[in-house]
């Protein structure tokens, strides 16, 4: 009995590490090594639902949106108000060009977590790319009241202004980017 406790204890940190080291390699941009890790862990524990997120933003890095959905999906099948399976799914979709599938995902994602900041970059893209700037603009400098240092955010918003005809407003942005006065990495 102590033997199969001592095993069931040892067996739930060796997923653990395997999930830590994929998500520290997904992080370093080490995509391949990551959904080795990723893949282990969930082969040891079938219902983790951080792991099956993030194997899915590796799937959306290696370019690969349909295992990307199908991922984030599993993770939500056991989790549905997961803000971050929800989010990664709108990225998928959106990447495949079903956007309003992927707004209907950043929005579920938003009412569960209003100040998620790369749920309200990501829509912030979705409505720059589909040509609703204004709702761009709003929804970037919610990601950056959120999260003030988001690097992406405030990028995106700076890109917006230029895109705008805002040239003052993109320098401003890019000067502050520059100086680091507001600008790090979500």
């Amino acid at each position: 009995n102590w033997l199969a406790e001592f095993w069931l204890d040892n067996s739930l940190v060796r997923v653990t590490n395997f999930f830590w080291l994929g998500l520290a390699l997904l992080l370093s941009r080490n995509y391949e090594q990551a959904k080795q890790h990723l893949l282990t862990a969930i082969n040891l524990k079938p219902d983790y639902v951080e792991a099956l997120y993030n194997l899915s933003a590796v799937y959306q890095e290696l370019g690969d949106y349909v295992l990307s959905v199908e991922y984030a999906e599993k993770a939500l099948d056991i989790e549905p108000n997961n803000h971050s399976a929800l989010n990664n799914l709108g990225l998928a979709l959106q990447a495949q060009g079903y956007f309003e599938r992927a707004e209907a995902q950043y929005s579920k994602a938003l009412e569960i977590q209003p100040d998620f900041s790369f749920s309200l970059n990501n829509m912030g893209n979705l409505l720059r790319d589909t040509g609703n700037l204004d709702g761009a603009k709003k929804y970037y400098l919610q990601a950056i009241s959120s999260s003030p240092r988001f690097i992406e955010a405030n990028e995106n918003l700076a890109y917006l202004f230029l895109d705008l005809g805002d040239v003052e407003g993109a320098v401003s942005q890019l000067t502050k980017l520059a100086l680091g006065n507001n600008a790090r990495s979500g």
